[in-house]
């Protein structure tokens, strides 16, 4: 498993994108519904636009990512760790040649983290 992302959910995602590119002066690298995508070196920043009920107070406004080689195989790991998934692995974008799966769940406290695995189309 190696740190991919940092999501922050936002409440106004084209107000966000502007102040990280235009006022921070990060590189949009990508943008697909509901998200954008910033390259920051190893790191990636990500916004995703929140539903007006979970961008307020007491809600989980970060998600840390890691990327791993085969997200059922670490599904299965760490299901049988004793992990509880909020979200199975779920296909939730694609390119021209890769499937993007995630799979999300949180930690002792709380804390939103996700695994991800790109497959290649068939």
């Amino acid at each position: 498993m190696k740190f991919q992302s940092l999501i922050l959910r936002v409440a106004d995602l084209s107000r966000s994108v502007s102040f990280y590119r235009d006022t921070l002066g990060l590189t949009l690298d990508r943008e697909i519904p509901g998200f954008a995508f910033f390259k920051t070196g190893a790191v990636t920043i990500g916004l995703n636009q929140a539903a007006p009920d979970k961008a307020g107070a007491g809600s989980c406004l970060t998600e840390i990512v890691f990327d791993v080689d085969d997200i059922h195989a670490e599904h299965a790991r760490l299901t049988a760790a004793g992990v509880e998934f909020l979200m199975p692995p779920t296909h939730v974008s694609s390119d021209d040649t890769h499937d993007l799966y995630a799979a999300a769940f949180r930690d002792p406290d709380g804390h939103l983290l996700s695994i991800t695995s790109r497959v290649v189309k068939q």
